[in-house]
């Protein structure tokens, strides 16, 4: 019983810190998170690479799946996502963090970003990868950083189906319904 009472408390100092103490308080760096000016914008692409960086690090390729467009994912299961040579081959052990340099926005569906990709290495030297090029699109109310889907087929897809639609719509109105 004594061990429990010793882990609630060292759960309670955690969750509720040793006392407030308004000199040690760090200065936190704020960062415009509005999707609508060109600071928020790149902050907004910069989270989903570093999520894809930091989940690839813990071998999770989930969130890379996660980012096709919808016709892939209906077409591929992810254990077949995974058998893509891109997608096995795809490691982040030593990448620290995606810094976007420029980014232009093609309004209203796309954006390219050009990114540096920052390396540490296991003895401590850093590497910067200058110069890659990403494209993200809007699509199903997000933005998406396709690996192995194409927007072209994605659209190819989305035409079928809005003429089947309105040829359905077409069908029901001629028939009165």
């Amino acid at each position: 019983m004594p061990k429990i009472s010793l882990l609630i408390a060292l759960l309670a100092l955690l969750l509720l810190g040793c006392g407030e103490n308004k000199e040690t308080t760090q200065k936190v760096e704020t960062v415009d998170q509005n999707p609508a000016t060109p600071e928020g914008k790149e902050k907004l692409f910069e989270d989903i690479l570093n999520e894809t960086m930091d989940r690839l690090r813990y071998r999770d390729k989930s969130y890379i799946y996660e980012l096709e467009f919808p016709y892939y994912r209906e077409e591929n299961t992810f254990d077949k996502f995974l058998e893509n040579r891109k997608i096995r081959g795809a490691k982040a052990d030593t990448l620290e963090f995606v810094d976007i340099v420029e980014l232009i926005m093609y309004e209203p569906d796309s954006a390219v970003a050009y990114v540096e990709v920052h390396f540490k290495g296991p003895t401590g030297k850093e590497t910067i990868l200058k110069g890659d090029k990403l494209t993200f699109y809007w699509y199903g109310g997000r933005w998406i950083r396709p690996t192995v889907s194409t927007y072209d087929a994605q659209r190819q897809l989305d035409n079928i189906r809005h003429r089947a639609d309105s040829a359905a719509q077409a069908e029901e109105e001629e028939l009165g319904r």
